[in-house]
């Protein structure tokens, strides 16, 4: 686990404990934290658990620089070569192969979706860069995403707020190349039937949960293998943050 202080330059990884008598409790892997070299907003991983990626808080702005490190066995952070790059990402997800990184800059009136390569050995291991043809247009601005955790996915959905209605959009769905780290449309996107600004997947990545905070609703929606969008389930909903788990 990680988690930022934004009151410091400094990040803190917590140890899970998976043995009794005290299974399930956290430990700090390094109490004095692993210093950054800016105030930490979003984290994001890689797919596969290799790299931590940290978006900074600027005042007036989302963001203007990406810090990268490489996640020891201990869970240890250590600075990616090249970090911090200079990429205005505000919110970031990897994919489920480790090869890409999906961001957002969360910034009103920028309707794209940003895809980095992430460099897979070498000296500049962890290292990112825009892949081909990146950032890619999107309807609306969006706020958060959700890329598909199982082993193969290749769906990226996002999220977003009209901020003159106060109301949420409907969700984008977006194909991932696994060759070219390139996105394109899924056919019947955006989903007007799955409106909400905040979505998840389950651990399996077929069944996505969107939330619409403005409504307080939850939609469940099954995910075709072409990231169709069909809904499942409806219900009143009235906690903001929440996560998803699977019960195997």
């Amino acid at each position: 686990f990680f988690f930022n202080d934004t009151a410091t330059t400094e990040i803190y990884t917590l140890s899970l404990h998976d043995a009794l008598p005290i299974w399930g409790a956290l430990s700090l892997v390094n109490p004095s934290g692993f210093s950054i070299p800016f105030v930490p907003g979003n984290l994001g991983m890689d797919g596969l658990g290799k790299y931590l990626y940290v978006g900074n808080i600027v005042t007036g702005s989302s963001s203007n620089q990406v810090a990268a490190f490489s996640i020891g066995s201990t869970g240890s952070l250590t600075a990616v070569s090249g970090s911090p790059f200079s990429y205005p990402m505000s919110l970031m997800q990897g994919d489920a192969s480790g090869n890409y990184l999906i961001g957002v800059t969360q910034i009103s009136g920028d309707n794209h979706l940003y895809v980095f390569n992430i460099q897979q050995s070498g000296a500049n291991a962890g290292a990112i860069s825009p892949v081909s043809g990146s950032p890619f247009a999107t309807v609306y601005a969006p706020f958060r995403i959700a890329a598909q955790p199982s082993t193969g996915g290749n769906l990226v959905y996002s999220f977003s707020v009209n901020n003159t209605t106060f109301t949420s959009n409907p969700t984008e769905g977006y194909q991932l190349n696994a060759t070219t780290g390139q996105l394109t449309v899924v056919a019947g996107s955006p989903f007007t039937a799955a409106t909400g600004d905040w979505g998840q997947f389950d651990e399996s990545g077929s069944l996505l949960f969107v939330f619409d905070s403005y409504k307080t609703v939850m939609y469940g929606e099954n995910v075709g293998s072409n990231g169709a969008l069909t809904e499942t389930l409806s219900v009143g909903f009235f906690d903001d943050p929440w996560a998803v788990t699977d019960s195997q």
